[in-house]
């Protein structure tokens, strides 16, 4: 893991800020729900990226000058932070003193002034987007920890030892170079000191200079098996560093992937395995009930031998009996039958068989379904197997099968063919109603009527246009146009005085419309149905309600 520190998010602005202050931010995207990847585009045509995973407690802030390909994710545009902040010019890059916190000022024209802050510390990593005092967008839980004043205070009096004096003494100070100050003075971090030394400030000062002089730094590996970067070399680790003369951008870029993609290939395995959990859960509980189907099946032969003694025996059972025992003329044996008081004893010889039935019908089923589901026990293992001590996405892709993201390709697409996504259809009751095959009238209420125009158009209102909730009327025995009352965008139901509005409009747009009364039948859309293959305008309605009105149209409307 590439341990983020103080040290390294300081030296992180300082050889930012010449590189990217003055540019604008090209896309912002997001890798999963953890990872918001901020890039550029520069005049040489490279694409500079800057990548921070939210993960608590791992967190990871790197740049690369070349765009970063990590593994099992796919780049997707951000829709909380990029509407905001792509094509912002930045305005200045800076940390922030103890908050491991990169701090980055832009200038957009559609938000104005705006500072992100991209956190990398512990359980509080995550980016949040202010304008002034608006939060616009954020991930992870980027909040500032509570003050100290604001803890509960406890009773007990704590041991303070060198290190927290000096993380008290020095609040925004890199933990790195504290413990190096210490080191170099000779003191224990867990000694308990009623002042601190002189000599140790004086210390821990001469290594912030140098530290912020250097433009180049060495990469160190800890027992831990992490790796972290340091501008200046650190006594206190006991081991020499594993490279050297390595900015933090360089870095970054080389330890910080490998981080990202170890990261990302372990949460991808974890993944499979829990998915392969919850599957085996799954196929186990199904093999029990299918192995409790089959005994249920041996019972077959039992109950149709109950089914022919109650037969033979119809003469002395009556209704209301619970058991009765009777002679199993298979064996000669006398046994002992239960039978349902609500049934008569047709109804119960009845009632055996088909049970019989039912039993030695799915008993070959059951025995099929019981060798795939060992099959598919089976299968799960081996993919077990394999999850557990896979190592790099390619060993990952197998088990594409279970989790969709691990086939990814190294493209950025599907290792595997997948077809073009179908057209998006449009969700019927939500579009349409300003369409010119219709005509519109408001009523009091804000009630909207629309009417169809000929026989096509009654097929678009009904099927396409017209919501489950809405109310469908048309004139009883004669030809007219399908009218439709929208009632979705209202929480009551309609009036009285507006469902005989409607039925007028409806009648109006009838052959009936000479006549003095004409019968308008309506009802819910949802127990409208058009017959398959049945010619344009024909529906079928049921639970229809039919009133009587005179053809008029609203007042105020003229045809």
């Amino acid at each position: 893991m590439f341990r983020i520190d103080q040290i390294f998010v300081d030296a992180l602005a300082r050889a930012l800020a010449p590189r990217w202050v003055g540019k604008r931010l090209h896309a912002i995207e997001r890798l999963g729900d953890e990872i918001l990847l901020l890039r550029l585009r520069d005049a040489a045509g490279m694409r500079p990226e800057l990548l921070l995973a939210a993960w608590p407690g791992r967190a990871l802030l790197f740049a690369s000058a070349a765009p970063i390909d990590p593994p099992l994710v796919d780049r997707q545009r951000d829709r909380a932070f990029g509407p905001a902040l792509e094509g912002a010019r930045i305005e200045g890059i800076e940390s922030l003193p103890g908050e491991r916190t990169l701090r980055i000022e832009t200038q957009s024209r559609s938000i104005g002034s705006a500072t992100l802050d991209l956190v990398a510390a512990g359980q509080r990593s995550g980016a949040i987007l202010r304008a002034g005092e608006m939060t616009l967008a954020e991930i992870g839980r980027p909040r500032r920890a509570e003050p100290a004043s604001a803890l509960r205070p406890s009773t007990r009096t704590p041991r303070e030892g060198a290190l927290d004096r000096l993380r008290r003494a020095r609040p925004g100070a890199s933990a790195l170079l504290m413990h190096e100050a210490l080191h170099r003075s000779g003191i224990d971090r867990r000694a308990e000191l009623s002042e601190l030394p002189r000599p140790l400030l004086d210390t821990l000062d001469a290594l912030e200079s140098s530290a912020a002089a250097s433009t180049a730094g060495y990469l160190y590996a800890t027992p831990d098996d992490a790796t972290l970067w340091s501008p200046i070399l650190l006594a206190h680790l006991e081991a020499a560093p594993s490279e050297e003369a390595a900015d933090p951008v360089a870095a970054g870029a080389m330890r910080g992937a490998e981080a990202l993609a170890r990261r990302l290939v372990e949460s991808g395995r974890q993944e499979a395995l829990r998915v392969i959990r919850r599957r085996d859960k799954q196929l186990r509980r199904r093999r029990r009930h299918l192995q409790d189907d089959i005994e249920r099946a041996a019972r077959s032969e039992l109950l149709r031998r109950r089914g022919e003694a109650i037969l033979a025996a119809l003469p002395t059972l009556s209704r209301g009996m619970t058991q009765a025992a009777l002679i199993d003329h298979h064996s000669g044996e006398s046994i002992d039958v239960p039978l349902d008081p609500a049934l008569d004893p047709a109804a119960n010889a009845e009632r055996a068989f088909k049970e019989a039935r039912k039993a030695a019908d799915g008993k070959a089923h059951a025995r099929r379904r019981l060798a795939e589901c060992g099959d598919e026990l089976a299968r799960l293992e081996r993919l077990r197997e394999l999850a557990e001590s896979a190592s790099t996405p390619e060993e990952l892709r197998p088990l594409a099968t279970l989790a969709p993201r691990l086939g990814r390709s190294r493209t950025g697409g599907d290792a595997r063919t997948k077809p073009s996504p179908a057209p998006r259809r449009r969700k019927k009751g939500m579009l349409g109603e300003n369409d010119p095959r219709w005509r519109r009238y408001l009523l009091p209420g804000d009630w909207l009527v629309l009417a169809a125009r000929n026989a096509r158009d009654n097929d678009l209102l009904t099927q396409k246009v017209a919501h489950m909730s809405d109310l469908w009327f048309h004139a009883r025995g004669c030809p007219g146009s399908h009218v439709v009352l929208r009632c979705a965008q209202h929480k009551e139901r309609p009036p009285k005085e507006i469902i005989e509005a409607a039925a007028a409009i409806a009648a109006y747009h009838s052959k009936a419309r000479g006549s003095r009364l004409v019968p308008v039948a309506h009802a819910a859309k949802r127990h409208v149905r058009k017959p398959k293959g049945a010619k344009s305008g024909l529906v079928f309605m049921k639970r229809e309600v039919v009133t009587f009105v005179a053809p008029a149209l609203p007042a105020g409307y003229r045809h």
